[in-house]
């Protein structure tokens, strides 16, 4: 269902930007230059966006789920003024200047097959590749570990024996449901059990996947994060075995007496 929202999205808002000229660089570029012969055109596009979508985010910053998906909604939580957000802002600022062109129009532009824009596309995946090797190193030299009561472990059900899948806790709803970052893939209605470092699989508690995406990149995290969300599912080990043996003396002792 995810995959299939996020297409329809993708081709409305292409069709958005052709309609609207953004994929012209020389629209863009007539806009962006303000000292010489300025068009304005797409001030109104800008604003028309801005009109529509302030609605549908105010009623999307109410909800805790989304009404579709039924996966909470992850909305932008970023409020700082950064060097790094100033430097890439004028950067993309210079680029977008001198082309005409940003990724969103870029992606679109493929399809007219025409050099300059393949050629621009090319180069601007060498940039994101060369930042992504930059980011990494720069990651990896300030390496943080999670706090320890944020990590968890994660042992797919019918897999006790093997080493659990190590998880970062980033929240937790109603009916003991939480999310959690991980890097190895789960499928929906996967069955884990869920534990704290340091406790033994008696003292698990079982959950099942209700949702599963891909994330976006964690402060500096150096690798693609993975989104899980589990709903508990089944109690404590612990408390299954014992609940186990109980029904099992019971039905000894109903033998005796019979």
């Amino acid at each position: 269902m995810m995959n299939l929202i996020a297409m329809v999205c993708g081709v409305l808002f292409s069709f958005g930007l052709l309609i609207s000229g953004m994929v012209d660089p020389e629209k863009v570029i007539g806009f962006l230059n303000i000292a010489g012969s300025w068009d304005p055109s797409l001030a109104f596009v800008m604003l028309g966006a801005i009109v529509v979508n302030t609605i549908p985010m105010r009623l999307a910053m109410r909800r805790k789920d989304s009404v579709l998906l039924h996966c909470p909604m992850e909305l932008p939580k970023a409020s700082q003024i950064t060097l790094r957000l100033v430097l890439g802002s004028m950067i993309f600022g210079i680029g977008w200047g001198l082309s005409g062109i940003c990724p969103g129009p870029a992606l679109v532009n493929l399809g007219t097959a025409q050099p300059d824009r393949l050629v621009f596309f090319m180069f601007m995946l060498a940039g994101m590749g060369a930042y992504e090797i930059w980011n990494r190193y720069m990651s990896n030299q300030r390496t943080r570990t999670p706090q320890p009561e944020r990590v968890l472990d994660l042992l797919p059900l019918g897999q006790e024996g093997q080493r659990p899948l190590r998880a970062q806790l980033v929240g937790q709803g109603p009916d003991h449901q939480i999310t959690v970052l991980i890097d190895t893939p789960l499928q929906v209605g996967d069955r884990c059990w869920v534990m704290q470092p340091g406790q033994s699989l008696q003292q698990a508690r079982g959950y099942i996947v209700k949702h599963f995406r891909p994330g976006i990149r964690e402060g500096d995290a150096a690798h693609a994060i993975l989104v899980a969300y589990l709903g508990l599912d089944m109690p404590p080990v612990g408390q299954i075995v014992a609940l186990r043996d109980r029904e099992i003396q019971t039905r000894l002792t109903q033998k005796e007496h019979a």
